[in-house]
């Protein structure tokens, strides 16, 4: 990207000095050489007001012409002097962004791996924290903090599912507490997060499902500043 940034501003400078030098050199050659009252290498020299007077009259179209250019390529440089600015404001809050992308995903990494490395049941193995870094900021290359709609929506289902579980286990009119049915929607939300859960019993899904919530929880109250969620219910079931 350094590499493009600077053969940009090179081009740009190379145009710059075709724009002022090239009418220059095309009103020596009309003046000097060129036009059939030209050959002013033959004229005698004189310093009179009358030679003076000659010579501006003479030579007054090809000056005139050039300084004309001389203005449209003052506009010119102008326009292109707030491009360049523009566009170094651009690059510049690019790299800012990527800068504090990387930082961030550092920090997120870092915090994720520690609060994982206190828990009985969980292994940073089977978390894949850069995809849930980037449910939660999808656009954090661009600067963009916000966090995403569809992390909120899996949190929302997540929590969901929690309480119609807690629902199932007192409500006599429904089939009750389905622990298959409950574990598939469960990791279901996890894999959106990069969090691998593998196939076990009841008791030991409850340990570990019991601790990813509690990680989930630390998250939401440490890093999503742009949206505030709610702890999850107490789970009843078991």
């Amino acid at each position: 990207m350094r590499k493009i940034y600077y053969n940009e501003y090179f081009f740009i400078s190379v145009f710059l000095a075709c724009l002022l030098l090239f009418p220059l050199i095309l009103a020596i050659i009309f003046t000097f050489f060129l036009l059939p009252w030209g050959k002013i290498y033959l004229l005698d020299i004189c310093n009179n007001a009358g030679c003076i007077e000659e010579f501006s009259k003479t030579y007054f179209g090809a000056f005139s012409w050039y300084a004309s250019w001389l203005s449209v390529a003052y506009n010119i440089t102008t326009i292109l002097g707030v491009a360049i600015a523009v566009l170094t404001y651009y690059k510049t809050q690019q790299s800012q962004a990527i800068s504090s992308h990387f930082s961030n995903v550092d920090l997120f990494k870092n915090y994720v791996s520690e609060e994982i490395s206190k828990c009985d049941w969980l292994s940073i193995a089977s978390f894949d924290l850069m995809k849930w870094y980037l449910s939660i900021y999808p656009e954090s290359k661009a600067g963009n903090m916000q966090c995403s709609e569809e992390y909120s929506k899996n949190i929302n289902e997540l929590e969901k599912y929690i309480t119609d579980s807690n629902i199932g286990m007192y409500d006599q009119k429904k089939i009750g507490y389905q622990f298959s049915k409950h574990q598939q929607n469960v990791k279901k939300i996890f894999r959106s997060l990069g969090i691998r859960v593998k196939e076990t019993n009841r008791l030991s899904f409850y340990e570990i499902e019991g601790e990813i919530l509690t990680l989930i929880e630390k998250v939401n109250s440490t890093f999503p500043s742009s949206q505030r969620f709610n702890k999850f219910p107490v789970r009843s079931y078991k």
